[in-house]
């Protein structure tokens, strides 16, 4: 398994340097970072990769960083998302730190956001309080379509090798009340009875689908419950103390994702646990 992770010397960064590690160990497969100097504090000074003891002395800040992580790091210069999307390419799996919890990083999407919507590869965003250890439990995130089949197959891939349990979670929607005037009306789709229709239906569909999985040798449970999805699933997270949450990616368009938002999209927004992203 070729392995990249992103490394900006911040704790985060170093964090998801340590996923990657604890990945690469527990799949025998291979390990780079990939350190990226923006255009535009390189262009203050000229090429930093130019000047040799300026590159000397970045190499021995991402050593000193890194601690007892020992791998080769990849220093280049250019725009962080389209260097960590062109080093994705080539990668089975590319590892991110959590971007700071601000206001500004939920209004103008982080790098981690932007990747996990362009991935051309399984990207991981790391949680800093969530390690990859053996043993520990995923949820994944199934609506039945192709992108949850995929993140079905790599999480089941993923948990062979490092030994989590997986929880399988189907949401069933529940429609929103509209607003007529300044009174609220519930639509009859939530009629108790619609619900559990909606539920009983929603399990044989779970039923069928994991029945199609190869689950050989994988602990699992399923769960399918009604809600809103991302709250529910957020929901099921921190009940569950999941040390990671494996989703579809649902390749909307730029402007689409940005207007109306994804399961995806508003888990990683929210950070409650890792987030793996398989396109």
């Amino acid at each position: 398994m070729n392995i990249v992770f992103g490394i900006d010397l911040s704790d985060e960064s170093v964090k998801a340097a340590q996923w990657a590690d604890a990945l690469k160990q527990a799949t025998g497969g291979s390990l780079k970072g990939l350190y990226v100097v923006e255009k535009e504090y390189a262009e203050l000074g000229g090429s930093l990769l130019d000047n040799e003891d300026n590159r000397l002395k970045l190499e021995d800040q991402i050593e000193e960083t890194l601690g007892d992580l020992k791998c080769a790091v990849k220093i280049e210069e250019g725009e962080v998302l389209e260097a960590l999307i062109e080093e994705g390419e080539s990668a089975d799996a590319l590892v991110l730190g959590a971007s700071p919890d601000s206001a500004a990083a939920w209004m103008m999407r982080s790098v981690p956001e932007r990747v996990c919507h362009r991935t051309p590869t399984t990207t991981i965003v790391v949680h800093p309080d969530k390690p990859l250890v053996s043993g520990s439990e995923w949820v994944v995130g199934v609506d039945f379509s192709e992108h949850s089949l995929n993140a079905a197959n790599a999480a089941i891939k993923l948990a062979k090798v490092t030994g989590a349990k997986l929880h399988f979670v189907h949401i069933v929607p529940s429609p929103y009340p509209t607003v007529v005037g300044t009174a609220q009306v519930v639509p009859i789709e939530t009629d108790s009875r619609f619900v559990q229709t909606a539920v009983s239906t929603a399990k044989e569909r779970m039923e069928k689908f994991i029945a199609g999985l190869n689950l050989q040798g994988v602990e699992h449970s399923v769960e399918v419950t009604p809600g809103y999805p991302i709250i529910s699933l957020s929901e099921v997270l921190h009940d569950r103390d999941a040390s990671a949450v494996v989703l579809g990616c649902t390749g909307r368009s730029r402007l689409g994702d940005f207007l109306m938002g994804s399961v995806t999209t508003g888990i990683v927004k929210r950070m409650p646990t890792t987030v793996i992203v398989v396109p």
